[in-house]
Formats: structure tokens, sequence, C-alpha cells
């Protein structure tokens, strides 16, 4: 409560943001303007898996979305599949992951421009990012979590100065999809400016190396073998 009452702007604003695209995805949902495709498979991935089918996706011929993609943080999703299950638990919770990135970044901002005026001028511009709320009102896709966690990660690094947080928000990030080594090995490669992040940071890196690597030698093939599909990955090109 004390936050609340030190950043009142800030918290209204959020909470208003929280409630405003919680309902603007139920009308979405119910006047059937969620794509049956993207939404639907990763309900039926989340759900198969509680039924020992492990990420199973029926209409694509009962095969694992881990030979799609490998994204285990779905797997972090299954808990509360037993309390809420279905679509709409999924475009609350992705409108909960993005809100929730502003508090991070706030008090990064705070932080960095003395004063809560400046961040919550940052944490707004944030929450009305076009492209983001783009992304954000376009069905389910794990990608959203993105923000909450690499800010969440760079503020126990820079502000909490507690490297094993940082490292587990990172561990979860990378966690993602497979392609989001390599943004999480940029974003180490960036904290090297700093002497006193450089050992953390090239860590941090090294294990994006290692586990885009397994991603690539091991888990996506391990997968794709059990479909029958071809061994190449098909999006690599699209990166």
């Amino acid at each position: 409560m004390a936050f609340y009452r030190q950043n009142l702007f800030f918290c209204n604003f959020l909470l208003a943001w929280l409630l405003l695209f919680s309902l603007l995805r139920t009308a979405q949902h119910f006047s059937f303007n969620t794509n049956a495709c993207d939404l639907s498979l990763y309900d039926y991935a989340i759900s198969s898996t509680l039924k020992g089918q492990i990420m199973t996706v029926p209409f694509q011929g009962w095969s694992s979305y881990l030979a799609i993609h490998f994204a285990p943080i779905l797997f972090f999703l299954i808990p509360f599949y037993l309390i809420l299950q279905g679509p709409l638990f999924l475009l609350y919770i992705q409108v909960l992951a993005v809100g929730l990135a502003a508090i991070p970044l706030y008090l990064l901002a705070k932080e960095k421009l003395a004063g809560k005026y400046p961040a919550s001028v940052v944490a707004v511009s944030y929450l009305l990012f076009r492209p983001l709320l783009n992304g954000l009102m376009y069905d389910f896709h794990p990608e959203m979590f993105f923000p909450l966690l690499i800010f969440s990660g760079h503020y126990y690094l820079t502000i909490r100065k507690n490297n094993f947080i940082f490292f587990l928000f990172i561990l979860l990030a990378l966690f993602i999809k497979e392609d989001f080594a390599i943004y999480v090995f940029f974003y180490c490669l960036w904290l090297l400016r700093s002497p006193e992040h450089r050992k953390i940071g090239i860590r941090a890196a090294i294990a994006s190396v290692i586990y885009i690597t397994l991603a690539f030698a091991f888990f996506i093939p391990h997968f794709r073998n059990q479909i029958n599909a071809p061994a190449a990955y098909e999006f690599m090109g699209k990166w």
C-alpha cells in the first residue's frame, strides 16, 4: 500500500489499463474476433499436457507444439489451467504480463531519471506504445512475456544488485522460445559496457549460446523426429 500511495498516478493508470484491456479482450473473444489457429493452438497444447499428452495440438496431427517452436515457458502456465482453463485465461494472462512489465520499467526510470513524474511518462509511453498494443490484441503468444522478464531482470541487476534473481529472469526469458536466445545474447553484450556487470553479462551470454545450441541440436530435432517431420528448421529464413 505504501508503494500505491507514493505513486498514485502510475498505479491508478496501470489499474485502469489492466481493466480496460481485460474488457477489450473479453469483448474481442466473444465477438469471434480472436484467431482460431494461434489461440486454440496454445490452449490445446497446455490442456493436452494436463492429460499426459505433452504439448499436443490435435489439428496438427496430434503432434507436439515443441516440434514447431521450443517454448518451455508454456509449462509454467499448466498449474493455472487447473484453476481457470480455456482461451480466456490466455488472453487475460497476456494482458497481465504486458501490464505488469510497466512496474519494473517505472522503477528503473524512477531511479535513473530521479523522479516519479518522468518515470510515469516512460511507463505510460510503454503502455500506450502502438506496436506493443497490436501484439497484445493479437491472440496469445508467449513472446509478449519478454518485456516483463527483461525489465524485471534488469531491475534486479542494476537497482537491487541481485545477480541470482537477474539470472532467473534471464533463464525464463530464454524459455519463451528458441530464438529469444538471440535477443538475450545481444542484451548481455550490451551489459559488457559496464565493468560492474561484465562478469554476469558474460555468464548470461554463455547461457544463451548453450540454450540455443541445445534447442537446435537436441530438443527441436527430438520432437520433430516424433512426427516424422524434416529435420530442417523452417523458421530460420524468417529471422
